[in-house]
């Protein structure tokens, strides 16, 4: 199964979606992954905007991801004649997170300005030294914490 096929909502009536957050996507903490859970949202977004494009979507978490049957509650603000602002929920009476985007044809995209490189920086070492502290925890990166 791919990620796309384990994202994929199933319209059950209009605005409202289900699905199942799946074993194998927690993290450290046990649970599931807040970008796992970014996914699931945004697939029922695109999915009720008709497909669009997501031009930005944001997510605010509030409670724990719970591995599962969820559902998504999406609605459409605005529509426009080139791009549609959509709100998303995830989870029930409690939902796990909510968020909103701004969707839109691909066709309006510049795509010369999607295909770039990332723009050149120095080695971590290099900022943290000129920082005069160094940001990464001790657990983490013992060596950096003498300085």
């Amino acid at each position: 199964m791919t990620f796309s096929d384990e994202v994929a909502f199933e319209e059950v009536s209009v605005g409202n979606y289900q699905n199942l957050i799946r074993e194998g996507w927690e993290t450290f903490s046990g649970r599931p992954s807040g970008g796992y859970l970014m996914a699931l949202i945004a697939d029922a977004m695109i999915r009720h905007s008709g497909d669009k494009f997501p031009y930005s979507i944001n997510t605010n978490f509030l409670t724990p991801g719970v591995v599962g049957n969820v559902r998504a509650e999406c609605e459409i603000i605005r529509s426009g004649s080139q791009v549609a602002t959509i709100v998303g929920k995830l989870g029930g009476e409690k939902p796990m997170l909510q968020a909103s985007g701004v969707f839109g044809d691909f066709r309006y995209v510049d795509t010369d300005h999607l295909d770039c490189s990332p723009p050149e920086m120095p080695e971590p070492e290099l900022l943290f030294e000129s920082a005069g502290r160094c940001a990464i925890p001790a657990k983490i990166r013992p060596a950096c914490a003498s300085r």
